[in-house]
């Protein structure tokens, strides 16, 4: 492989790789690795686990560095690092977007990540949103059926809003997997 090649398969996170940064967060996504530069201070005040991680020794010898700060490799997703990092760093950020079809499957892998690393809040954060799109007994499932059907009747056809309903599979897939 050329130098080339392999600076294409290096990327800095365009806004997750801060200036002030004291760590260096690696996680690869489709070959790719994936760089951000972040606060220990934001981590660790979210996260007991990366609260501990980051108290240890680094010894200066062991410790690989990148832009001569240290760094850590993570194994998760790097789209799911970006993600938790965009929580944390953008709490207004659009993760939560009203009725999303796809919201659980797309925050699969985050719920994963924030699960792995006790980041309660935003854990916390991804059960409610979750269960407050769902209904759980059969009259609001009725009001949310017809909420949907009201919601989209102008639209067009009955069939676009079949593709705005909530994904249920993935939904009870990542309900069943974190004990919602």
């Amino acid at each position: 492989s050329t130098m080339s090649e392999a600076a294409s398969k290096l990327q800095r996170h365009p806004m997750l790789y801060k200036a002030t940064g004291d760590i260096v967060i690696s996680a690869t996504d489709k070959s790719i690795l994936h760089r951000f530069c972040v606060h220990t201070v934001v981590l660790a005040k979210h996260s007991p686990v990366f609260a501990d991680m980051l108290t240890l020794p680094m010894h200066e010898v062991d410790m690989q560095k990148y832009d001569r700060i240290p760094m850590i490799y993570l194994p998760e997703n790097a789209k799911d690092v970006a993600s938790l990092l965009e929580v944390l760093y953008t709490p207004s950020s659009p993760l939560f977007k009203r009725s999303d079809w796809a919201f659980a499957k797309e925050v699969y892998g985050l719920m994963s990540t924030v699960t792995k690393y006790q980041f309660d809040s935003i854990c916390t954060a991804i059960v409610h949103y979750l269960k407050s799109e769902w209904p759980t007994t059969l009259a609001e499932f009725v009001r949310f059926k017809m909420d949907i059907y009201h919601d989209h009747a102008f639209a067009g056809p009955f069939t676009s809003a079949v593709w705005r309903f909530p994904e249920p599979a993935s939904a009870i897939r990542l309900a069943m997997d974190f004990n919602v």
